[in-house]
């Protein structure tokens, strides 16, 4: 018995492990799609960017106004939040993202964030390094620091992405737009 047991245990640990990855990989075509849209962008063209291994929870509403041709976009948009309970989720670490893109540039001038993949729905901000991080790789304080998106998204410009992708994993719409934030 305490071996049928164990075995269903194994068992049911591999089914969630295989569906995690399963989700990794269907998510990291996505996420490849923008990083390459973002680093090849005339914005970014030139500057040097690093991506945190953290999901943030960032704002979709910036972008509603423009998705007025793609309505059932919009509308996605817009439930967002609500759906969520005005809710904001904690950035929590990815290993899919970590995986992807395993090594920190530690010359980087800017870092990029991403969301979670929802509605086939993506945001990323791309936030500039800023002074206090000069000598990060000095002690552990700062670099914990470097990646956390509430402190360094205080008091800056920040480029915002929006990609929305059809059911078959292609890129149908991507925005971007310049904010300060304050």
């Amino acid at each position: 018995m305490k071996k049928i047991f164990c075995l269903i245990l194994y068992c049911f640990s591999c089914l969630v492990v295989i569906q995690a990855q399963s989700e990794c990989g269907q998510d990291s075509i996505k996420y490849l799609i923008a990083y390459n849209y973002i680093v090849n962008d005339y914005v970014t063209k030139g500057k040097t960017i690093t991506v945190s291994d953290s999901i943030i929870d960032l704002d979709r509403n910036w972008f509603s106004e423009e998705l007025k041709k793609f309505p059932k976009e919009q509308r996605k948009l817009n439930q967002y939040r609500a759906n969520k309970g005005f809710i904001w989720s904690d950035p929590f670490y990815s290993s899919c993202i970590a995986s992807m893109f395993p090594v920190k540039d530690v010359s980087a001038n800017n870092i990029l964030f991403f969301s979670q993949i929802e509605d086939d729905i993506l945001l990323a901000d791309v936030l500039p390094y800023k002074n206090v991080f000069i000598n990060w790789k000095s002690d552990k304080y700062n670099r914990d620091r470097m990646f956390n998106y509430k402190l360094i998204s205080i008091f800056t410009v920040v480029n915002q992405y929006l990609f929305i992708f059809d059911e078959d994993g292609t890129l149908k719409l991507s925005l971007n737009r310049e904010m300060i934030y304050e």
